[in-house]
């Protein structure tokens, strides 16, 4: 029971590991030499926004795996906090209205859900296969938080669960692996773009998971109490009972606004050595 929930509101609706899911394209001209705002989160810039002007940076070659990885880790931070004169939206904190779950013994709804910790994801192994159109990264990220309004109906553990109240999950350094293909296109100007199309999400170890539900069986509260313990004390197996597609859904969120960046932004622009 991680952040990740079973939801009728992504295109699978499994506890499987892996998931594909589509992206939506919509093509978006630029203009030629476009300067683009982003937010300094990993270098201590005092200032909130920095103009990034093309001819000021060097691009990486990209087949260069090192330089790749670190200009993505240095924009990802920006991406995830909404850029509003790109009309990224943000990412964290990333609100969902409604997540919809449905397992073979438990159901629940996540209403006002809002998930965070994004911002603070460190990005790695990054590779940029253009003849291939792939686009490979892993995300280490300190904490994923998803808070919201939940309501629960049904077993596990062979505990009887009948809850309604306020529900937080805290997943504790998790290892995430996004595996995409690429659309590349050219605008009216006549500058290339890329665009990710389907994503292959995974998310592989976690350190821990802190499970909290208010009344989680409404009709005894200690009951409640010992089956919020055993949760807990069960991280993982209710973790690996639970996870998967809304945690990907959360996920294709973050990719549509990623995919926003791109729209915005030439391809010959992403890439910086930093």
């Amino acid at each position: 029971m991680t952040l990740v929930f079973t939801t009728l509101f992504i295109l699978c609706l499994t506890s499987r590991t892996s998931c594909q899911s589509s992206i939506g394209r919509v093509l978006v001209a630029t203009s030629a030499g476009t300067t683009m705002w982003v937010r300094s989160m990993r270098r201590g810039v005092d200032t909130s926004e920095i103009a990034v002007a093309d001819a000021s940076r060097t691009p990486c070659d990209f087949n260069d795996e090192e330089c790749i990885t670190n200009s993505f880790n240095e924009t990802l931070p920006a991406i995830a906090a909404g850029i509003p004169t790109l009309g990224v939206k943000p990412s964290d904190p990333l609100k969902m209205e409604i997540i919809i779950g449905v397992l073979p013994k438990l159901t629940y709804i996540f209403r006002n859900a809002v998930m965070t910790g994004y911002k603070d994801c460190i990005v790695t192994n990054a590779l940029l296969k253009l003849e291939t159109t792939k686009f490979i990264y892993d995300l280490l990220c300190p904490s994923i938080v998803l808070k919201g309004d939940y309501e629960m109906n049904g077993q596990m553990f062979e505990n009887v669960i009948n809850g309604k109240g306020n529900g937080t999950v805290v997943t504790e350094n998790i290892h995430i692996q996004i595996d995409a293909d690429l659309e590349k296109y050219k605008s009216d100007t006549g500058k290339e773009h890329i665009l990710i199309r389907t994503a292959q999400i995974e998310h592989h170890e976690r350190t821990n998971v802190v499970i909290g539900f208010d009344h989680i069986n409404k009709d005894n509260d200690e009951l409640a109490a010992k089956i919020l313990k055993r949760l807990n004390e069960n991280w993982l197996a209710a973790s690996k009972y639970a996870e998967g597609p809304a945690f990907r859904f959360a996920m294709n969120l973050f990719i549509q606004n990623i995919n926003t960046y791109f729209k915005k932004v030439p391809l010959d622009e992403l890439f910086y050595k930093v």
